[in-house]
């Protein structure tokens, strides 16, 4: 039996009480009968947290208001970094190679 494997149906109902017995055997097994400090008990629960959330809740793709965020920040760096000549171009590339992730992904799915 593999303590580690929580269905979708576990997860959603009481996932706080599993995540407790996880982090309680994590400890054991790292730490024996000394008590883990704040630091640890709080990096061992996010990290439960984040690896069962994108385990039931995996990444499809990047929301329209997610891409334009992207899209404005790197299209700033490479403006900070060039010249407005090649701005223009860059531009361009990056709203192809942005388009294309999203193409292929949809093909793939």
């Amino acid at each position: 039996m593999n303590p580690f494997k929580v269905t979708k149906e576990e997860y959603e109902l009481n996932f706080g009480e599993k995540k407790n017995f996880l982090k309680s055997l994590i400890f054991l097994i790292f730490k024996g009968n000394a008590f883990p400090s704040k630091i640890e008990d709080m990096l061992i629960n996010q990290t439960l947290v984040e690896y069962y959330e994108a385990y039931f809740h995996p990444f499809t793709s990047f929301t329209v208001k997610e891409r334009e965020g992207l899209r404005q920040k790197l299209l700033v760096a490479f403006k900070m970094e060039d010249d407005y000549d090649t701005y223009e171009q860059r531009m361009e590339d990056i709203e192809s190679q942005i388009n294309s992730a999203d193409t292929d992904r949809k093909t793939n799915q």
